[in-house]
């Protein structure tokens, strides 16, 4: 990970809202404020489609983490971006 001036990084399971709102917290906390979010998380998908079926022809179960990751793990990010009071403040200060 590079680094800026003046940027802190923090890393979170975006599948876990407790540690995302802890990391949120921790950096209210020490700056009183949040000026930018990148919730850039991504895995690959792990199934194998041509798996061999099992005995009762049944496909075996997928994996959903890439589903858990990829779509739902944005959500609480930006459920906490957005639902903060600095946010709020500063969108009612722009007048939106």
């Amino acid at each position: 990970m590079s680094s800026l001036a003046n940027t802190i990084y923090h890393q979170a399971d975006v599948r876990d809202y407790e540690q995302l709102a802890n990391v949120y917290e921790t950096i209210y906390n020490k700056t009183g404020r949040l000026d930018f979010v990148f919730a850039n998380a991504g895995i690959a998908g792990t199934t194998d489609f041509f798996a061999a079926k099992s005995e009762t022809g049944i496909p075996p179960k997928p994996c959903l983490d890439q589903v858990h990751v990829n779509l739902d793990g944005i959500t609480p990010a930006t459920w906490l971006c957005i639902t903060s009071a600095d946010f709020r403040s500063q969108a009612k200060e722009k007048g939106a």
